[in-house]
């Protein structure tokens, strides 16, 4: 906790409910690597993520999504552990005005189909092997129509490599699109233990309120470093991984 740390509690009063500006995590992004481009936004072993090599990444993955095919309202799914790549691929689908459906590596072939089914997933990132779990196996065994294009972090396996999408030719850039406050921005899905895993809606308006009312809660300010030991697609770590260093400007660790 910063020692001069004094909360902002008229932040989120001072946000326009008529200006979906306010609203865009992504815009939120942008200003942040605006205004310390060179701050560090995520720091883990072998990565140091300024702000803005987060927005220009992100802005890349954005614009090479959109050359596949996924545009504003499409499903980006991503069953990654805590990577720099769970971290491009949720803002990338910001940038796109997509939802962002982050997936358990805990899931196997049963929930995956299932979620995937019902989010009409346009894409899935899953990573080569994760804790002795082969994702390309266990992708193959879901047997997915052509329309989900697999991206493997890691060997490829067949499918397309993280990297080569990243590096490809220049797609240009994806196009403006910024998303009303209560549009669905994100699903995550529960844990499953009593039925088939169930997806929970949640708009950039209720992120960001999530955000940052535990950012007040934790006293934590734009000189801190937070630890973010919770996986990104449980809604406690996404939004502490996500959006709180957007919004305070500071540093998280994973």
């Amino acid at each position: 906790m910063s020692s001069n740390f004094v909360p902002d509690y008229d932040f989120l009063n001072s946000l326009d409910p008529s200006d979906p500006a306010h609203w865009s995590i992504w815009e939120h992004a942008v200003r942040r690597a605006e205004d310390t481009p060179d701050a560090h936004f995520a720091v883990a072993p072998s990565l140091e993520l300024t702000f803005s090599q987060l927005v220009r990444d992100s802005e890349v993955l954005a614009a090479r999504l959109h050359a596949l095919g996924v545009q504003a309202g499409d499903s980006v799914s991503y069953q990654l552990p805590n990577s720099y790549e769970a971290l491009i691929v949720f803002l990338a689908a910001m940038r796109l005005g997509a939802i962002a459906n982050p997936l358990m590596t805990t899931y196997r072939a049963r929930e995956l189909r299932h979620i995937l089914k019902e989010m009409r997933s346009k894409i899935l990132f899953i990573p080569s092997v994760y804790r002795r779990q082969d994702y390309r196996d266990l992708v193959r065994q879901v047997d997915l129509p052509d329309s989900v294009h697999v991206v493997v972090c890691g060997e490829s396996g067949g499918f397309t490599p993280f990297d080569k999408l990243m590096s490809g030719d220049n797609a240009g850039a994806a196009p403006d699109y910024l998303r009303r406050p209560d549009d669905v921005a994100v699903v995550v899905y529960t844990s499953g233990t009593s039925g088939m895993p169930k997806g929970v809606q949640h708009s950039q308006r209720t992120l960001i309120y999530d955000s940052y009312t535990a950012a007040i809660n934790a006293l934590a300010g734009a000189a801190d470093v937070s630890l973010v030991p919770s996986s990104f697609a449980h809604i406690g770590g996404l939004c502490h991984a996500h959006i709180v260093p957007l919004l305070l400007g500071s540093t998280m660790c994973f």
